[in-house]
């Protein structure tokens, strides 16, 4: 197993992703939780079974709740905001679909901000209903339309995926430094999901590699968090965040297929910058 480190300097990262394209790739429907229902968890489900439409096919979203990143502050460990339990939100992957959400529960329901793959393209999911707290209010007078488990979103490809993804021809040999032959069989790599990839036989003994990921987050941008949340929640929504942000490189890496090797990426900090000291930033 071989190793890597990496080390990001955070700085506006919670600005959004990607931006909607005006074409028959962007759709409004609604996201319905499957009657089997939620399974498990006490604040957030560890299961959430979600069915949709796009273009004309049903698909099921089986999301599982990932674990929360943890936090290290300036003021670690005497910053009791790091130790909080997050409600009514979490970060959950569906793996088949390359599909990575945060997902918050209002009034009992279920909303869905992230990405997932289908037909070789990267989707993005948005709920309409923006003002949530009216979504709150609205949902608790009318009990017959809440009934149905159902929240509409948006669901559309962002202006950067202008095709599949993929990556034939970029494969670098060690010796040379220059790309492979592009008709070599080890040459093309897919970031299709295991299910839409071409089917690949993979020999025995691939060589599995774990980038290690350090999130340095400057006072400028937890400041920015802290006005949008407030400081009681700025550092629960930056886990959010940032867990949401981890899985997702993950996703990228774990679902490159390829016959050598592996890749899977592991976050060994948090780090939180709380105060304006610079010389705190890895103390």
């Amino acid at each position: 197993m071989f190793g890597f480190f990496i080390a990001v300097c955070v700085c506006g990262l919670h600005v959004s992703m990607a931006s909607p394209v005006e074409d028959r790739n962007d759709y409004a429907t609604s996201i319905v939780l499957m009657e089997d229902g939620a399974i498990g968890g006490a604040s957030m489900p560890d299961l959430l079974p979600f069915g949709l439409h796009l273009k004309g096919e049903r698909l099921v979203l089986r999301l599982h709740r990932l674990e929360t990143l943890q936090a290290l502050t300036s003021q670690s460990p005497q910053d009791d905001r790091t130790a909080q339990d997050i409600l009514n939100a979490a970060v959950y992957n569906d793996a088949s679909l390359s599909a990575v959400m945060r997902v918050k529960r209002f009034a009992g329901r279920f909303y869905l901000d992230g990405t997932f793959t289908y037909g070789g393209l990267v989707w993005e999911v948005k709920s309409l209903q923006e003002n949530r707290h009216q979504a709150m209010v609205d949902n608790s007078v009318n009990q017959t339309d809440r009934d149905d488990n159902s929240v509409k979103h948006r669901i559309f490809v962002p202006s950067w995926m202008k095709s599949p993804l993929n990556f034939r021809g970029d494969k670098l040999n060690l010796s040379t430094g220059q790309p492979e032959d592009s008709s070599h069989k080890n040459s093309s790599r897919n970031v299709f999901p295991p299910h839409e990839a071409q089917h690949t036989r993979h020999r025995r003994g691939v060589t599995q590699h774990v980038v290690e990921i350090a999130f340095v987050v400057d006072y400028a941008d937890y400041l920015k968090w802290e006005m949008s949340h407030g400081a009681a929640n700025a550092l629960s929504e930056m886990r959010l965040w940032y867990t949401y942000v981890a899985e997702t490189i993950n996703m990228r890496y774990v679902s490159i297929q390829d016959t050598d090797f592996n890749i899977r990426t592991t976050i060994s900090v948090l780090k939180i910058l709380t105060v304006s000291y610079i010389f705190d930033a890895l103390s």
